[in-house]
């Protein structure tokens, strides 16, 4: 396996914020924020693997590690946690309208972004779960979008 074995890798991440259409498909783009970190990882095991997986469990779906029933030992074993050091990372961004060239700015032709925007939704229960209720933790999570709207 490589990521044990020491070689240097490569991580990135890129969420998309909007479409950008320009006059002319050449100028057309995309808002985003990427990130690309660059090391080499360190396999977790024992402890801080499940301090690890923890914590991603928690980020996700807060609640849900307690509440959830507890991993068996042959889940554990099938999932692997790694641990990379930011030693060397990258970020880009992309912001605005489209840029067109001087001599496209008079044609007919629309010319802006659209926005794209992440949000939770409703929870959906499993037909095979219809005779719980949706849990508060699960409705906390839905609600963050509630929230987060009526502050702005």
């Amino acid at each position: 396996m490589a990521l044990k074995s020491g070689v240097q890798i490569c991580a990135t991440v890129t969420l998309l914020d909007g479409i950008v259409s320009a006059r002319s498909p050449f100028n057309s783009s995309m808002n985003y924020r990427s990130v690309m970190a660059f090391g080499v990882p360190k396999v977790l095991e024992g402890d801080e693997k499940e301090k690890a997986l923890y914590a991603v469990s928690e980020r996700l779906i807060p609640g849900l590690w307690d509440a959830g029933r507890e991993q068996t030992k042959k889940e554990f074993a099938q999932t692997m946690m790694v641990e990379l050091k930011l030693d060397d990372v990258t970020a880009k961004k992309r912001t605005g309208e489209a840029l067109d060239g001087e001599e496209d700015l008079q044609l007919p032709i629309w010319a802006g972004y659209i926005p794209i925007n992440s949000s939770y939704g409703e929870p959906v229960t499993n037909e095979n779960a219809k005779h719980l209720p949706v849990p508060d933790y699960i409705k906390n999570l839905a609600n963050k979008n509630l929230m987060r709207r009526k502050a702005e």
